[in-house]
This record gives C-alpha cells, sequence and structure tokens, in this order.
C-alpha cells in the first residue's frame, strides 16, 4: 500500500489564499483592534449575567409575593 498524498491545484490556492488573508492588512487591525473588542465582549457578556440574575431575582419576588 502506498502511503503517497497528493494536493490539487485548488487546495494549493486556497492555501495561499489563506496565507494572505491571515497576514493582511484587515488581520492586522483585527489584531490590534482585537484588545479593546475582547473588553467590550467581556462587559456585555457580564451584564448580560446581571440581568440574568435580576429576572431571576425579579420572578422569584414576583412568586414569593403572591404566595407561591
Amino acid at each position: 500500500m502506498s502511503d503517497r498524498v497528493l494536493s490539487t491545484v485548488t487546495a494549493k490556492e486556497t492555501i495561499t489564499r489563506m496565507q494572505q488573508i491571515i497576514s493582511g492588512p484587515l488581520a492586522i487591525k483585527f489584531r490590534g483592534d482585537w484588545p479593546q473588542t475582547h473588553q467590550t465582549l467581556k462587559q456585555a457578556q457580564e451584564a448580560l449575567e446581571q440581568l440574568r440574575a435580576n429576572s431571576q431575582q425579579i420572578n422569584q419576588n414576583i412568586m414569593t409575593a403572591g404566595g407561591n
């Protein structure tokens, strides 16, 4: 049995294109913007968690006040 592996022209072109994207200006900009974007996303996640906890507490208070 042969262990020979071949690659297609499409695969080679795709790899080249992917390398250009990864090392391109937009990728460089993204890496520069990422720390602030990450911080903003973490804050949004924390705000959503607080909203979840608050709505759970409000629901519990309503149920308690209603005798349930």
